[in-house]
């Protein structure tokens, strides 16, 4: 489903983001289930409740962990590092292991570049994919989501944040934000 918006975002209600974890996890349940050894990887912050969201919908013991890229980003001279954000947590076996990078917005590929290089300081993974919940079409590098949930074409100087809530699903939502020009 894409979404093109102009002033106006057109709402994206929490039906439709069920409807795009759904997706989600039945695409990933059906890559992974052949693979001997795989995780979800949450990038945080935005990818650990779409990572428990989506083992929780495959079902199984899928091992679910995180990875914070915030010292392997291109940018970290530049931004402040969040005063609240998850540590890296991967109490499993990284190398030979199938893992899928998950967040929550997939935008220019940087997080992802800076995810894959925290992942590789833990081990050497058989394969690595991604899943975002929302592609926002921004590319910048050479790096894709494998699976996605949804994709929105937005405007100059809009950003996408995702609010996951995982006792009330019904509270999901997609809010657009205006940058300053």
């Amino acid at each position: 489903m894409v979404y093109h918006s102009a002033m106006h975002f057109p709402q994206v209600d929490s039906k439709s983001l069920d409807a795009a974890l759904e997706k989600l996890a039945r695409e990933l349940k059906s890559y992974l289930e052949p693979k001997p050894r795989a995780a979800l990887v949450g990038i945080a912050n935005g990818g650990i409740t779409l990572a428990q969201l989506l083992a929780a919908r495959i079902g199984g013991d899928l091992p679910v962990g995180v990875v914070n890229s915030s010292f392997h980003r291109d940018d970290v001279t530049l931004k402040l590092l969040p005063s609240n954000f998850a540590l890296t947590d991967l109490d499993f076996e990284i190398d030979g292991a199938t893992i899928v990078l998950v967040d929550d917005v997939f935008a220019t590929g940087r997080t992802v570049r800076a995810a894959l290089n925290e992942l590789f300081d833990y081990g050497r993974p058989e394969e690595v994919c991604v899943a975002a919940l929302v592609d926002i079409n921004q590319k910048k590098l050479p790096l894709h989501p494998d699976f996605v949930g949804l994709s929105l074409e937005l405007e100059p100087g809009q950003k996408v944040k995702v609010r996951l809530n995982p006792d009330e699903p019904a509270a999901h939502i997609i809010e657009l934000e205006h940058s300053p020009a």
